[in-house]
């Protein structure tokens, strides 16, 4: 595109229910603004975007919104003898501003306005010397999730993605030795899985292990929280969409404790 140009790289594995995309952009473009496309075959489509601890849906009418890590459209497709529902999940590791119309999704990638410019001043002709933003390359990774049914019903899928696509493994090369611990082993585990583990991680003022969990559908949960390595299990009530925290002392005889998100007891 003019003095532009964009590469993208498509994997899909085989086993895998996902297609893989890096993007590169070299962009010299300005006044323009680069989105990205995936038309869906649906009809009496639906739009849900990720916020923070949450998700909210949105009209499918065109206007650019906010998201976090992924947005979806689901809904319904008829054919002449039955009615199909699924949809398109996109998650990326990047790109936080997209607009649905109909059941096309539209990722916004860069744009190349002057520095710090807002309607409704313009730009003088007389000053050659604006810097111009989003100019040069970058690169970013983006995945297509195509799912039967709604996204409520994949949203462990969805989550999982998410969390690897930005998130990453951390992990630590070891010689095989002798041990007692066991080949595989979780630290934290919840059910069911449209509860997701947010966070794990060591007290600020102890060495309790917090750990919290949401309810992500908008749907009433019992989640069991098991524990194999702390020696606990117990199961929790959630709301629709309710944040729970939780502070688990390394003292078995100690009891585990709600608090809220800075760690203080709601006891």
């Amino acid at each position: 595109y003019r003095n532009s140009t964009i590469w993208q790289y498509f994997s899909l594995y085989r086993g895998l229910d996902f297609l893989d995309v890096r993007v590169r952009v070299d962009w010299r473009e300005k006044h323009r603004m680069l989105k990205l496309s995936f038309p869906v075959n649906l009809e009496e489509s639906t739009a849900t975007y990720e916020i923070p601890y949450g998700v909210i849906v949105r009209p499918a009418n065109g206007e650019e919104e906010p998201g976090q890590r992924w947005v979806d459209v689901s809904g319904k497709y008829h054919t002449l003898n039955r009615e199909l529902e699924y949809g398109l999940t996109v998650i990326n590791d990047s790109k936080y501003g997209f607009d649905v119309y109909g059941s096309e999704i539209r990722m916004s990638v860069l744009r190349s306005p002057p520095y710090a410019q807002h309607d409704p001043h313009k730009v003088d002709p007389r000053f050659e010397d604006y810097p111009y933003i989003d100019q040069g390359e970058q690169n970013f990774r983006y995945i297509l999730l195509p799912h039967l049914n709604s996204w409520m019903e994949n949203f462990h899928r969805i989550f999982e993605l998410s969390e690897i696509l930005n998130s990453g493994f951390f992990y630590v090369f070891e010689e095989q030795h002798s041990g007692p611990m066991p080949g595989e082993l979780s630290l934290v585990e919840v059910d069911p899985s449209d509860v997701a583990l947010s966070v794990v991680k060591l007290a600020e003022d102890s060495d309790d292990v917090v750990v919290r969990i949401v309810e992500y559908t908008g749907r009433s949960r019992t989640a069991r929280v098991k524990s194999t390595v702390l020696g606990r299990d117990l199961n929790v009530h959630l709301k629709p969409f309710e944040i729970k925290t939780l502070r688990i002392p390394l003292n078995r005889e100690k009891p585990i404790v709600e608090c809220d998100l800075i760690e203080k007891s709601l006891i």
